[in-house]
Formats: structure tokens, sequence, C-alpha cells
């Protein structure tokens, strides 16, 4: 008797709670949102771009494209997503919100204010990423070019700049929450990714760029962007993008080159870095020092030389030491005196271990930074040097 009593009360109260589908949208009643783009206008203005996905081409793909765009301008972005319901005829749907591109004049002035509405709407995942439209090219025309890979081009960027952060050194995947934290955070500015586009936008635009083997017009990621609070202030150099994506410990993978011990060099590929940022505090000045160890294998061999012998091993580790305490350099070089912006979070690093000192120079950091000493330990160690030992070249 008490089982069914305990049955019936499990059964009442899975009735009550259960929220069935009293919320749900029906698929083509949404105009599914992939990314967006932001444009400066006029110093009132700005230009909202969305990328919404046809879902029934990508199904059953026929001559229409499968995405389409729409944008418009208004004063705050809210107000934007609005105005787009008078040329769609559905609503705009965020939840499978893949990537943002801000315009470069626009991420100059500033980025906060545009991002609010992002984090604040409660349909907005904060996984996608975040990047800057590079070289004079609008958001609006990054959103419009058609990608040859992945049928809905936000998809394929997606997939793109995730795959070069892990491969290739000089981008770095930056989502929602990674910049806002960066924002939040004493003691550390922030950096996004640029994206650039090759080519004539007029084809790009249409689905004659994805019917050739030749693209009319091409997106690539670019190097990085360095952040002043929330304002952009210029870009990276790739060497420099390396040296900051080494020193954050973002390196799971990347090609580099290393002198061969007489002449010409040897292409490595790096297959894991570990950076630690120590911070010291002497004579009343904070300090730093940089420990960078990384482990490679040798990919390419374009000189004469034994990799055989010990010696020769040894001296490749040297020369990829001092490659790498290069690559580092040039990176707080370009933060120090050409930026003066501390991406790298050296504050913030201070700020952990030596509270108190913090708390006395933290009003004074931005003018405290470009002037810290830093100094670093680089250790390199090769790993694998291939199927063959000796050159090609040695005879």
């Amino acid at each position: 008797m008490k089982k069914k009593h305990v049955a019936f009360i499990v059964l009442f109260l899975l009735t009550i709670f259960s929220t069935g589908c009293w919320n749900q949208r029906e698929l083509n009643d949404l105009g599914i949102a992939m990314a967006l783009g932001l444009d400066k206008v006029d110093d009132h203005n700005i230009r909202l771009t969305v990328q919404l996905v046809l879902p029934q081409e990508v199904k059953e793909p026929s001559y229409f494209t499968p995405v389409t765009v729409y944008s418009e301008e208004a004063e705050t972005v809210f107000e934007a997503f609005r105005k787009i319901t008078t040329m769609s005829p559905r609503k705009v749907y965020l939840p499978h919100f893949r990537m943002a591109v801000i315009g470069e004049t626009l991420a100059r002035d500033g980025i906060l204010d545009l991002l609010e509405m992002l984090f604040r709407d409660h349909e907005f995942r904060s996984d996608f990423y975040i990047v800057i439209a590079k070289e004079g090219v609008k958001a609006n025309d990054i959103l419009q070019t058609m990608t040859p890979f992945e049928r809905i081009p936000a998809n394929e960027k997606f997939s793109t700049l995730k795959l070069s952060e892990s491969a290739w050194a000089p981008t770095v995947a930056v989502n929602l929450d990674d910049l806002l934290i960066n924002l939040a955070t004493e003691g550390q500015e922030s950096v996004l990714t640029g994206i650039a586009f090759s080519g004539d936008k007029k084809k790009a635009k249409s689905k004659e760029n994805v019917e050739t083997l030749d693209p009319h017009g091409v997106l690539q990621f670019s190097e990085i962007g360095v952040l002043k609070d929330d304002k952009l202030l210029g870009w990276l150099n790739q060497d420099e993008s390396k040296g900051y994506n080494y020193i954050m410990s973002n390196v799971q993978s990347t090609v580099g080159r290393i002198k061969c011990p007489n002449d010409g060099e040897l292409v490595v590929e790096i297959m894991g870095t570990e950076a630690e940022i120590i911070p010291s505090y002497k004579n009343g000045q904070p300090e730093f020092e940089i420990k960078l160890t990384s482990n490679l294998n040798i990919a390419e061999v374009i000189c004469q030389i034994d990799l055989k012998d010990p010696k020769t091993i040894k001296q490749l580790e040297k020369n990829l030491e001092e490659r790498h305490k290069e690559l580092l350099t040039t990176a707080v070089v370009a933060a120090q005196e050409k930026f003066k912006s501390d991406i790298f979070g050296f504050g913030n690093t201070f700020r952990k271990s030596y509270p108190k000192q913090w708390k006395e120079m933290k009003d004074q950091w931005k003018e405290i930074f470009p002037t810290v000493k830093v100094s670093y330990t680089i250790e390199g160690t090769i790993n694998l040097t291939g199927t063959i030992k000796q050159s090609v070249f040695e005879k």
C-alpha cells in the first residue's frame, strides 16, 4: 500500500514540474543566426549585420545560397536587431551563434558598450569567437563572403580559427568569456585576432565564389590585435604574435625555423610548450622572469648536417633557445614600447604574489608596466629527428 502511495506522489510531482513544450519554437518560425558583424556608421550609429542560415538549403541544396545576410543601422545593437524584423520574415534566433566580427574603426573607439547586449541577452551562448575585421574591410563584407568547405560560412571560420590556434601560433581564439574576464581583471589587458579579406568583394558574395577552384574572395585570420581597456590600439606582427602566444602558453603546435651550425636552416615542428611568468620585487620595483620549455621534432633539413652527432643536437637546441628568446623579447618590447599595454597579465601575476605592494602601485600600473625589467629562461629539447639521420645534402 505504501509503495502505491509513493508511486502516486512521484507521478504527481512529475506532472507538476514537467515543463513540457510550453515555450518551444518551430524551426520554420526562426531565423537562426550564425554570425553577426558590427561596423561604425557615424558618431551616433552602428551597422549590425546578421548571417542567417536557411535550413531547407542545408538539408536539400537548390539554387539558393545556404545563408542570407541582413543589415540595419541604429544607435544600439538591440535596436538594430529589432529593426531587422522589418526585412526578415523570421525573428533572429541566437543560441547557435558562432562568431562576432567587429569593424576595425569601431574597435578603436571601444567595444565594451557593444558587447553589453551580447552578454546580457539570455539567448546568447558565451562560447562564440570575437574577431576584428582588418585593413579597412567592413564586418559586413566578411559576413557576406561565401566559403568553399562549409556551406555555412560562420561554421567554417569558427573551425578555421580553432584549428589555426592549435596548429599555427600567430592567432588566438578568444570567446566572450575570455574577453570579459580580461576586461574585468586588474593588471590584464586583452587581445583579439584579426580577419582579413582579399579578392573581389562582389563575386565573393555569390555562389560563384565556391563554384571555382580559385575563389574570387578569401578570408584569412591574420595577426593579433592589442587592446587597452576596451579599445584597439594596433596589431602585433607575425613574430610578435607568436611571441605573445608562447608567453601565454597558447602554443600547442606550430612550425619554426632555426639556424644550422654552419649555413642553412632547419624547419622544426613545435610539439608543445609551457611558459611561466614569475614575478619578484627588488629595490622597490617589480621584475618578471619568463620561463619557457618546449619540445620539438625536426621536420625539414635545408643544410648539410649530421643529426647522429650529439654535439650537433646540442647546438641545434641552443639555436632554438636563442630563436625563442628572440620571439619572446620582440613581443614584450612591442607591448611595453609600442602599445604600453599589459597583454601578458604581468600586473595580475604580480598582484597574486605581492598583494600589499600591488595595492600601492595598481593605480599607476599603466605607467609602471612599460618600465619593468623582464628576463628570460629558455629550454628546448629535440625529441625526434625523422626517419633519416643525415641530411640528403650530405655526401
